[in-house]
């Protein structure tokens, strides 16, 4: 799912359950080379390859606790369905953000991927 299709998902839920407050992240392209204030710094596509590089990993990091979590939340609803015959379909909406939240994640990390290779490449054909 591209990120319009999250952002209609997301549209769609926010219209049916008002009160949620959500906000819209997005990530700020560089160009290749970079010169930051009085000190002279210089960050090349290496550097800011190295900053999509730990975007990835940081998402990754994300993608594994809500992974955990959701594991927790299926072992629940099993639970409550054995125990007190709580029909799965009462946690649809809550599997639903879950879902939508993996493919926003996918997304992030395909997006950070793509940009710490395309900076990589930058950096290794000036260095030719």
């Amino acid at each position: 799912m591209n990120n319009s299709g999250n952002k209609k998902a997301l549209d769609n839920f926010l219209a049916e359950n008002k009160g949620l407050l959500v906000a819209n992240i997005g990530i700020l392209t560089m160009n290749s080379m970079i010169q930051i204030g009085c000190k002279n710094q210089v960050y090349d596509a290496s550097d800011v390859a190295e900053g999509f590089a730990l975007a990835y990993e940081q998402v990754a990091d994300i993608a594994a606790m809500l992974d955990a979590i959701q594991h927790k939340q299926e072992r629940t609803i099993e639970y409550l369905a054995k125990v007190y015959n709580v029909p799965e379909s009462v946690f649809k909406e809550l599997t639903r953000l879950f879902q939508i939240t993996e493919s926003m994640i996918q997304d992030s990390m395909t997006f950070s991927k793509e940009q710490e290779d395309s900076y990589k490449s930058l950096d290794e054909g000036k260095a030719s």
